[in-house]
């Protein structure tokens, strides 16, 4: 019996990718093979073209340029016949590039910080949150200057419609993934635990 593995084309990136980019523009469900092998590949040579980047921001870049890639494509903005895979590299390139020349730190009155707002504001965020432990770990996390413009946005948000934001709402009015909405809220949400377990 032959218990080798058959040999696919799936393993290619860039035929991966132009699979990848076929699927969005006939708004089909990528194939997960496909989609796991363009993000792995995308990962490796943001590892070691930008290596300021970490791991939460390389998975940032990715999500961002195929949302951006996925509506250019069911729009007919790329050419199937061009080279697909190498338009997809260039916007992970080009958000790269934004991402590493964005300042270091952000002062928190230039991304809303929290003003006169109340203790139920922010226990939705974070149910065992109080507004001083929000704001604490905002001060923590000005370092990271995506990070606390998501939260301000989801914060804003939240004062204005009385109730938890959904990741697709941030994330339509910051122009970014839903999914890497989602990581940065989780990512603030471990800061808060930390404030908590400080204070």
């Amino acid at each position: 019996m032959d218990n080798r593995q058959p040999i696919t084309h799936q393993s290619d990136p860039a035929e991966a990718a132009v699979r990848l980019i076929d699927s969005f523009a006939r708004r089909m469900h990528p194939a997960p093979d496909d989609y796991h092998v363009v993000q792995r590949h995308l990962d490796q040579q943001l590892r070691a073209r930008y290596r300021t980047l970490n791991s939460a921001d390389r998975a940032d870049v990715i999500s961002d340029a195929l949302l951006k890639v996925m509506g250019s494509a069911r729009r007919g903005r790329i050419d199937p016949s061009g080279n697909p895979a190498g338009y997809l590299w260039r916007v992970v390139e080009n958000r790269a590039k934004d991402m590493v020349s964005e300042p270091q730190s952000m002062r928190l009155e230039d991304a809303g910080e929290i003003r006169d707002r109340d203790d139920k504001v922010a226990v939705l965020l974070d149910a065992d949150a109080s507004s001083s432990e929000v704001t604490a770990a905002l001060r923590v996390a000005r370092h990271d200057p995506e990070l606390v413009k998501t939260v301000a946005e989801w914060l804003r948000l939240a004062q204005e419609m009385g109730k938890a934001p959904t990741t697709r709402e941030v994330a339509a009015c910051l122009g970014v993934s839903h999914d890497t909405v989602a990581r940065r809220i989780r990512r603030f949400k471990a800061h808060i635990a930390r404030e908590r377990d400080n204070g």
